[in-house]
């Protein structure tokens, strides 16, 4: 029994560390995106890479969110 605990919370730390990683990559998607000046190249503003990165952050905190409460659930 204990064995089964233990390998759910590995389960379920894996998934959380997976999630926390692709909101960081969201995260480099919208810095990406955004307007900057590179060694006096100007990168313009890509909406759809920021669009991608918004969806791609809303989308893993509602997985993490989801992730939690049925461990929260299955954990009592």
């Amino acid at each position: 029994m204990k064995e089964k605990e233990k390998n759910k919370k590995k389960s379920f730390q894996k998934r959380v560390v997976f999630y926390v990683l692709q909101i960081i990559l969201a995260s480099i998607f919208i810095y990406q995106s955004l307007e900057k000046n590179v060694g006096g190249f100007v990168k313009k503003f890509n909406p759809l890479l920021f669009g991608i990165g918004i969806l791609m952050i809303i989308m893993n905190v509602v997985f993490l969110y989801m992730e939690w409460k049925t461990h929260k659930r299955t954990s009592l």
